[in-house]
C-alpha cells in the first residue's frame, strides 16, 4: 500500500515539474519573441518575434489573449490613423505590420477574451483576405483600399472606420457596427 502511494506521488511530483518546466519555457520564448518584436535594426528579426509569438499564441491558450494584446498594439503603435495622408500614392502597412495582421486574421478566435483593438489605426491598402476579424474594434480605423474579400467583421465595430475603394466581396458584416461608416459600397 505504501509503495503504491508513494508510486502516485511520484507520478504527481513528475507531472507537476513537467508542467512548471512547459510554463517556464513558454515564458522564455514570451519573453525572447517581445524582445526580437521590438528591434528596430531588423525587419527579420521582427518578424522572427511576430511568427514566435503567432506559435507560442497557438501553443498556449493561457497566453493567448496577451499575445494578441501585444500584437495589436503593435499595429496601433506603428500604424496610427495619423500616418494616413492623402498625398502619398499608397501608404500600404509596413511588412512587420501587414504580418501582424495576417497573424491576428488567422487566430483562433476561440481563445479571445477581449475584441482586437484596432482602433485609431492607418491600414489602408492592406491585405486582410479572408481575416476573421470577429468583434474587432476598428472604430475610426482607416481601411481605405483594403482588401477584405471573403473577411469575417461579424460584430466588429466600425463606427466612423473609411472604407472608402475597400474590397468587401464576400465580406460577413452580420452585426456589424457601422455607424458614421464612409465609403460603404
Amino acid at each position: 500500500m505504501l509503495t503504491a502511494l508513494a508510486a502516485v506521488g511520484a507520478l504527481v511530483f513528475t507531472a507537476l515539474s513537467l508542467q512548471a518546466t512547459r510554463e517556464g519555457q513558454i515564458t522564455d520564448r514570451f519573453s525572447k519573441a517581445v524582445e526580437q518584436l521590438g528591434t528596430k535594426d531588423s525587419l527579420e528579426v521582427r518578424l522572427g518575434g511576430i511568427y514566435a509569438l503567432e506559435r507560442i499564441a497557438h501553443d498556449s491558450a493561457r497566453d493567448h489573449p496577451t499575445i494578441m494584446e501585444v500584437l495589436s498594439a503593435y499595429v496601433r503603435e506603428h500604424a496610427p490613423r495619423t500616418t494616413c495622408t492623402s498625398t502619398a500614392p499608397s501608404a500600404r502597412p509596413t511588412t512587420d505590420v501587414q504580418a501582424i495582421l495576417t497573424v491576428i486574421g488567422r487566430r483562433d478566435i476561440n481563445q479571445d477574451r477581449d475584441a482586437l483593438a484596432l482602433n485609431d489605426t492607418c491600414l489602408r491598402d492592406a491585405e486582410l483576405t479572408d481575416a476573421n476579424l470577429t468583434g474587432a474594434d476598428l472604430t475610426d480605423a482607416i481601411l481605405f483600399g483594403a482588401d477584405l474579400t471573403g473577411a469575417t467583421l461579424t460584430g466588429a465595430n466600425l463606427t466612423d472606420a473609411i472604407l472608402f475603394r475597400a474590397d468587401l466581396t464576400g465580406a460577413n458584416l452580420t452585426g456589424a457596427n457601422l455607424t458614421n461608416a464612409r465609403g460603404i459600397p
